[in-house]
C-alpha cells in the first residue's frame, strides 16, 4: 500500500488508512476532539481556532441556547435578533407560526410578523425573503426568487444548477465536496455521487462508492444484498462465502 505521507498531528508516517481533512492527512487515532480526546473518525465535528470538537463538547463549550425552546443550538442554523438567539425553526411569525428564518418581517405590538401576513397576501410570496414573486423557481412546493434560491453555505445561486440537500439545507456541488462528501474507505477517493454505508460491529461508519463495495472473490457489487464479512472491511457475497 502506498504511503499517504506523514500524519499532520504526530508527524509519523501513515502506512494504512488515513483521515483527510482540508488536504491534511491523519492517522485515525490522531484525529480526535480537542476537549475529550475521543476519536472523530467517521463522526460529525466542529472546527474552532482551538481545534476540532465532537458534537457533545462543542455543545457544552460553544453552543448558544434558543430563547424560544430553551434547547442548545447545535448542528442547525441559528438566528439572532435583539440580543436573543433562536433555532431557525423557532423564530416564527406570531400570526401564521411559519418560520421566518432570513425572510423580511416587521414588528407589530412587540410581535414578529412575516411580510405576507403583514400585507394580507400570502400567495406568490418567496419562501426565502417573503416578498412577492413574478418569476422564480419552485422547489418542494415552495417558490423563490432566482436570486433567493441559494446554497445555504456559500450563497451561490442554485437556479439552473444541480445541488444536494443536507439536513434540510440546500448545498451547491462545491460545498458538498468540500464539507459534506465522504471519502470511500476502499479507494480513498471522495464520493461525489451515491454512496453506500456500512456499520461495522463496533457501530463505526464506513462509506463506499457503489462499485467499490464488492465481493473480494467474484467482484459482485453488494449494495442492497446480504453478504459475509471477513474483517478489515473485506466482504464476500453469499455464494462465495459458502465455499
Amino acid at each position: 500500500m502506498s504511503s499517504l505521507g506523514d500524519c499532520h498531528r504526530c508527524e509519523k508516517l501513515i502506512s494504512g488508512r488515513a483521515v483527510t481533512y482540508q488536504d491534511k492527512n491523519y492517522h485515525p487515532e490522531c484525529f480526535f476532539c480537542a476537549q475529550c480526546q475521543s476519536s472523530l473518525d467517521g463522526l460529525s465535528f466542529y472546527v474552532k481556532p482551538e481545534g476540532y470538537f465532537c458534537t457533545n463538547c462543542y455543545g457544552d463549550i460553544y453552543a448558544k441556547v434558543c430563547d424560544t425552546c430553551g434547547e442548545k443550538i447545535i448542528g442547525v442554523k441559528a438566528m439572532s435578533f435583539k440580543g436573543m438567539n433562536f433555532h431557525e425553526c423557532c423564530f416564527k411569525c406570531a400570526n401564521c407560526e411559519e418560520a421566518i428564518g432570513s425572510k423580511q418581517f416587521v414588528q407589530k405590538d412587540g410581535k414578529n410578523i412575516c411580510l405576507p401576513c403583514h400585507s394580507g397576501n400570502r400567495e406568490n410570496s418567496c419562501a426565502k425573503c417573503g416578498a412577492q414573486i413574478t418569476e422564480g423557481v419552485t422547489y418542494n412546493d415552495k417558490s423563490y426568487h432566482k436570486d433567493c434560491f441559494l446554497c445555504d453555505d456559500c450563497s451561490q445561486i442554485l437556479a439552473g444548477s444541480s445541488f444536494f440537500t443536507h439536513e434540510n439545507k440546500l448545498i451547491c456541488n462545491q460545498c458538498h465536496l468540500k464539507t459534506y462528501a465522504h471519502t470511500c474507505d476502499k479507494c480513498q477517493i471522495v464520493i461525489t455521487g451515491k454512496s453506500l454505508l456500512y456499520k461495522d460491529p463496533e457501530e463505526k461508519q464506513h462509506y463506499f462508492h457503489e462499485d467499490c463495495f464488492i465481493c473480494i472473490s467474484c467482484s459482485t457489487t453488494l449494495g442492497g444484498k446480504r453478504f459475509y464479512t471477513k474483517g478489515d472491511l473485506t466482504f464476500l457475497c453469499l455464494d462465495c462465502g459458502k465455499v
